[in-house]
C-alpha cells in the first residue's frame, strides 16, 4: 500500500492548492491548442514534417500531464480524443496519403510500362 505522506503531497491539501492545480490545468490546455492550432496550420504546408513532429511531441506531453493530473476535467475536455486526434491521427493521415500517393504512382507507371510491351510485340 502507498504511504500516507506521498498520497498527502499528490492531493491538494487546501481549496488554493485545488485552484491553483486546475489553474495550471487550464494553461496548459490553452498552450496545448495554440499547439493544435499551429500544427493544423503546418499540415497545410508542405517540408513541415520535423516541425510539425517537434509540435506532436509536446502537444503529447501536454496532454499526457492533463490526463494524469485531473482525469475529469480531462474527460470533460476531451483530452484523450484530442490527444489522438492531435498527435497520432493527423500522422497517420499523412502516411495513408503518401502509400495511396506512392501506389498510384507505381501503377502509372507498370501501365506504362506494360503499353510500351504490347507495342514492341505489335512491331
Amino acid at each position: 500500500p502507498p504511504s500516507s505522506k506521498s498520497a498527502a503531497s499528490a492531493a491538494p491539501t487546501s481549496p488554493s492548492g485545488a485552484h491553483q492545480s486546475e489553474k495550471k490545468i487550464r494553461s496548459k490546455l490553452t498552450k496545448a491548442l495554440d499547439l493544435e492550432t499551429r500544427l493544423s496550420a503546418l499540415s497545410a504546408t508542405k517540408n513541415s514534417e520535423s516541425e510539425a513532429s517537434k509540435l506532436r511531441i509536446q502537444l503529447c506531453e501536454i496532454f499526457s500531464d492533463i490526463l494524469l493530473s485531473d482525469a475529469t476535467f480531462s474527460a470533460r475536455k476531451d483530452v484523450c480524443g484530442r490527444l489522438w486526434r492531435s498527435c497520432f491521427y493527423g500522422r497517420i493521415v499523412e502516411l495513408r496519403n503518401r502509400i495511396a500517393k506512392e501506389k498510384q504512382r507505381r501503377n502509372k507507371k507498370q501501365a506504362n510500362e506494360s503499353g510500351k510491351d504490347n507495342k514492341k510485340v505489335e512491331e
